[in-house]
């Protein structure tokens, strides 16, 4: 994904709607080994689902695609989890998790939940709100469906790779050797944005993470082949991570 960020190529790269591009995406989406951004994310977002036990909670993982973060739901004996995507190929890619006892997964938007108000303990919203342009009805439908004293946990592109002119790239296979690149069309949304927006739906913010590039990821860099890029932006953030908690 991160092969294809240089500036110099932005223009070469087809950017797709979001729903098109995971349509188009879901075969290969969360092949990790060296997905830099993913790793980031995960080890940012998974100490906070640590932080408090998720027996007996109710979980939405909404944006769940392939269900990477269903899997860690389960592991740590979520009670339920329902996972929402707004894409039905990520949905099948995701559909090992519907065979597991606790789990649920529905097609829908995160602008309009079809989902019961006051029903989950915590809200998962995995890398989904850069691809929605106004923040305001999906945080109205966030707070409706969590409980009192519930927790949300959003992650999302920094805004520094945007103002960097980066681009979430997906290679898509067409066999033979033959690939296409595409972009997945991303909204702009700065830090301060999701604070006013979400605080004034009334949550309380508990945790801001930004996970910089580090030397933990040197060598997925170096298998990407973007040594320039590591050394250039190394401190630099790349992933935005925010904990609320509902009154």
């Amino acid at each position: 994904m991160f092969k294809e960020i240089l500036h110099r190529l932005q223009g070469r790269i087809p950017t797709l709607p979001s729903h098109a591009a995971y349509e188009l995406w879901a075969g290969t989406y969360g092949e990790q080994q060296n997905n830099i951004f993913l790793q980031a994310e995960e080890r940012a977002l998974l100490p906070l689902l640590d932080e408090h036990p998720l027996t007996n909670q109710s979980v939405l993982d909404a944006g769940c695609g392939s269900g990477r973060h269903i899997r860690h739901c389960l592991d740590r004996h979520a009670m339920r989890i329902v996972g929402i995507d707004f894409s039905r190929a990520m949905l099948h890619r995701g559909a090992w998790a519907s065979e597991q006892h606790p789990v649920s997964l529905v097609e829908g938007s995160v602008e309009m939940l079809p989902l019961r108000d006051s029903s989950f303990d915590l809200v998962l919203v995995p890398l989904v709100l850069g691809h929605v342009r106004n923040l305001r009805p999906a945080a109205a439908e966030l707070t409706r469906v969590l409980k009192s004293g519930g927790r949300l946990l959003i992650s999302d592109w920094h805004p520094e790779n945007e103002r960097r002119g980066w681009k979430r790239v997906f290679e898509v296979p067409f066999g033979e050797g033959r690939a296409g690149r595409f972009a997945v069309q991303h909204h702009f949304h700065e830090t301060d944005e999701y604070l006013r927006c979400f605080e004034s739906e009334g949550f309380l913010l508990e945790k801001r993470i930004e996970p910089a590039i580090d030397e933990s990821m040197r060598k997925a860099f170096e298998n990407n082949g973007m040594e320039k890029i590591y050394g250039k932006h190394l401190g630099s953030p790349l992933v935005l991570v925010l904990g609320f908690r509902k009154p």
